[in-house]
C-alpha cells in the first residue's frame, strides 16, 4: 500500500516537472513569436494574443511550482528522473 501511494506521488511529481518543462518550451517559442512579429510588423491584435498566451502561460508556472513545493533550481532533477524523461521523451 505504501509502495503504491509513493509511486502515485512520483509520478504526480514527474507529471508536474514534465508540464514545467513544457511551459518553458513554449513561452520560449513566444517570446521568439513575438520578437519576430515585432520586426516583421505583425498585427497589434496578433502581438496581443500572444502576450495573452504567455500570461497564461506563466499563471500556470508559477502555480505549478507554488502548489508542489519546487525551489528556483527545480530542473536539477534527480537523475532517476532524467532517464525516466529520456525514455518517455
Amino acid at each position: 500500500m505504501r509502495l503504491r501511494k509513493k509511486l502515485k506521488t512520483e509520478e504526480k511529481k514527474y507529471m508536474t516537472k514534465y508540464r514545467i518543462s513544457e511551459i518553458d518550451l513554449n513561452l520560449n517559442f513566444l517570446s521568439g513569436k513575438i520578437s519576430r512579429g515585432l520586426l516583421g510588423g505583425s498585427s497589434k491584435e496578433e502581438l496581443d494574443e500572444m502576450r495573452k498566451k504567455m500570461r497564461n502561460l506563466e499563471q500556470e508556472r508559477a502555480i505549478l511550482l507554488t502548489e508542489n513545493n519546487f525551489n528556483v533550481n527545480y530542473r536539477q532533477v534527480d537523475k532517476k528522473w532524467k532517464r525516466v524523461i529520456q525514455l518517455r521523451g
